[in-house]
C-alpha cells in the first residue's frame, strides 16, 4: 500500500518546488574569427576595442548586478594557450541596460549587427572597455595554426555557448577581427539527478 502513497508524496513535492527565476533575454554579438599574433610567453588584453556587442532583447533591464554576476568558462582545443573573457564594470556611470539597447564597440565587423531599432551604446567612442578578454601563450609553446576557444556566458539567468576561432602566429602582439555572428540566449542545460527507485521508497517507509 504504499506505492501509491510514494507516487503522491512526489508529486505534491514537485508541485511545492519553487521554479528558479525566468531567464532575460538577451543577445550576444561577438567576433567568431579571430588573427592573434603573440610572441613566445606574451599575451595581450582588448581596452575599448572589443569583441562583443551585448544586446537586452528583453522587456526589462538588464541589471549591473546581473552583469557583475557574469560567469565564463572556456576551454582551447590546443594547449599552452590560456583566453580569458570578462565583462568589465568600469564604475560610477556604468548603468543598467534598458531593453532595446545595445552596448559594446561601434567597430566591424561586430556593429554590422545590430539591427536598426536598436540603439548602440559605443563603448569604444567612450574609450570605456566592456566585454573584452585577454589571450596568453604559454613560454615556450611556438605552435602556428588555428586554435578554437569553446567559451560558455551565464547571464541574468540565460546561457550562450559559443566559439572563437583564432588564427595564431607568432610575433609582436595584436589582433584582428575578420567575422562576427549574432546568437540568442537559452536556459542553461540542467544536470541530471541520478537516483534509484530503492532510495526513492526507502524514504517513505
Amino acid at each position: 500500500m504504499r506505492f501509491p502513497f510514494a507516487l503522491l508524496a512526489c508529486v505534491l513535492f514537485a508541485s511545492t518546488t519553487p521554479a528558479p527565476a525566468p531567464a532575460k533575454p538577451f543577445d550576444l554579438i561577438y567576433a567568431d574569427q579571430a588573427d592573434i599574433v603573440l610572441c613566445d610567453g606574451c599575451g595581450i588584453t582588448l581596452g575599448p576595442f572589443s569583441y562583443a556587442i551585448l544586446v537586452n532583447t528583453g522587456p526589462t533591464p538588464i541589471t549591473v548586478a546581473e552583469m557583475d554576476a557574469a560567469q565564463f568558462h572556456v576551454a582551447a582545443s590546443v594547449p599552452g594557450f590560456a583566453f580569458y573573457p570578462f565583462l568589465n564594470n568600469w564604475g560610477d556611470t556604468f548603468a543598467d541596460l534598458a531593453p532595446g539597447r545595445a552596448r559594446g564597440p561601434a567597430l566591424l565587423p561586430m556593429s554590422a549587427l545590430v539591427l536598426p531599432h536598436e540603439t548602440l551604446e559605443d563603448t569604444f567612442a567612450e574609450n570605456k572597455q566592456f566585454i573584452a578578454f585577454q589571450v596568453h601563450r604559454d613560454v615556450g609553446t611556438t605552435y602556428e595554426g588555428p586554435v578554437n576557444f569553446h567559451i560558455t556566458l551565464e547571464l541574468a539567468g540565460g546561457w550562450i555557448e559559443y566559439d572563437v576561432l583564432a588564427q595564431m602566429t607568432m610575433g609582436d602582439p595584436n589582433i584582428s577581427f575578420g567575422h562576427a555572428t549574432r546568437q540568442s540566449a537559452t536556459l542553461p542545460p540542467v544536470a541530471a539527478k541520478h537516483s534509484t527507485w530503492g532510495a526513492i521508497k526507502s524514504l517513505y517507509r
